[in-house]
């Protein structure tokens, strides 16, 4: 039997029809074959039919469209062309035929789920048996659907999930009536850690309205109800803590807001550090002594202060570069013999370290002292320095 796919004139097994619709040609709806054929035919779900041979019989018109649209992937993964489909076996699709006869002979395996996948396409069916006056089984429909791009859809979302709930960012969700729906892992073991100052524990938070955590809340709903206003970087305070926060806004595929995404994190000790840091540095811009240092990993000078850049001036004409290229330049071009200093700077034991090295007619006194980082980490030598030619002609 072969069957053209179209949408106005299906061919379809009038024994299988009779038996599902009967024989009667009564105008009522739910009488006669050609009633009941076109209530199928608008149906808003895909139906295909197969008789108790197995042999896929009637596709309503709403399944006709689907089936042309991925035609081409049927062909190559079966060989059976569309407009093919319906007279033949259903088998021609299938890579153990035995077991789905299992299946379907059984009615405790029925209605049955399942999805079908060949190469890029993936397809959601729904099969129930089709049961006559006499209660036996005269046929099988097939509700079905192409799950492909949902599929896709759901694996890029896992994806991402996966790699939110696995990052090392504290990362929150809060919907557009400002209410927390979704916090990381991350983010939970960080709340922890300021649970003391919170307005409730860090369990839960989920659930909570973003305002337990602002003074001033419609300050703050003024501005994330806005998607112009993101992305912001804000800091809060809560307790003696400082919260780093990075609020922008999140869109479906349609572009409509969802709400908020927030990256945040606890940056007191931080500010701290960079505060710390700030008044060091300039106390180096300002103290009255030549300050040098060089990295551990090439010798090259990382750092003059002021006032060495002023005390190199003084004696230029005996430089190899002049002082304001001196930043940069490898340690080497100030000694005789590189190697030697290279030996004392390179181990952190040999210092601090005094010495006088000669620069043309000039006499330059040293002290060489380690400098590490948080986790004593040997960074390089800091030398302090003055030109002694003077004093020592006294």
């Amino acid at each position: 039997m072969s069957y053209q796919i179209t949408s106005s004139n299906p061919i379809q097994s009038e024994g299988f029809l009779s038996k599902l619709f009967g024989g009667s040609g009564s105008s009522s709806l739910m009488n006669g074959s050609s009633n009941l054929l076109a209530c199928l035919n608008s149906a808003q779900a895909n139906l295909l039919f197969a008789d108790t041979e197995f042999n896929l019989v009637h596709a309503n018109d709403r399944s006709i469209e689907p089936l042309k649209s991925i035609g081409t992937d049927i062909q190559k993964e079966f060989g059976v062309r569309v407009d093919d489909m319906v007279g033949g076996s259903i088998h021609r699709f299938h890579k153990d035929p035995g077991r789905i006869e299992r299946i379907l002979k059984n009615p405790s395996s029925l209605p049955h789920v399942a999805e079908f996948s060949f190469g890029g396409i993936t397809l959601a069916a729904n099969v129930n048996a089709i049961y006559g006056n006499n209660q036996q089984v005269i046929g099988y429909v097939v509700n079905w659907e192409d799950v492909s791009e949902k599929k896709k859809t759901e694996a890029s979302m896992s994806q991402a999930m996966s790699m939110l709930e696995h990052t090392r960012s504290n990362v929150m969700f809060a919907d557009m009536d400002f209410n927390i729906t979704y916090i990381n892992p991350a983010s939970v073991k960080t709340l922890k850690t300021i649970e003391q100052y919170l307005p409730v524990k860090a369990e839960n938070i989920l659930g909570q309205s973003i305002d337990i955590f602002h003074k001033n809340p419609a300050h703050q709903r003024k501005i994330l109800s806005d998607a112009n206003n993101l992305p912001i970087d804000t800091n809060i305070q809560v307790g003696p803590e400082i919260l780093d926060l990075l609020a922008v806004a999140i869109f479906d595929n349609d572009n409509n807001r969802m709400g908020t995404m927030v990256t945040w994190d606890v940056v007191t000790q931080k500010l701290a550090d960079q505060q710390e840091i700030g008044r060091i540095q300039s106390m180096m811009e300002n103290m009255p002594i030549n300050v040098m240092m060089a990295n551990i990993d090439d010798f090259t000078i990382s750092y003059l202060n002021p006032e060495s850049l002023k005390t190199l001036k003084t004696i230029e004409q005996h430089l190899p570069v002049p002082a304001d290229e001196m930043l940069g330049q490898c340690i080497d071009i100030l000694h005789k013999n590189p190697s030697h200093q290279r030996n004392i700077l390179s181990d952190p034991k040999n210092l601090p370290h005094t010495a006088q090295i000669q620069v043309g007619p000039e006499i330059l006194d040293l002290l060489v002292s380690p400098i590490y980082d948080i986790n004593k980490t040997y960074l390089g030598p800091m030398v302090t320095w003055s030109v002694i030619t003077q004093k020592l002609e006294m």
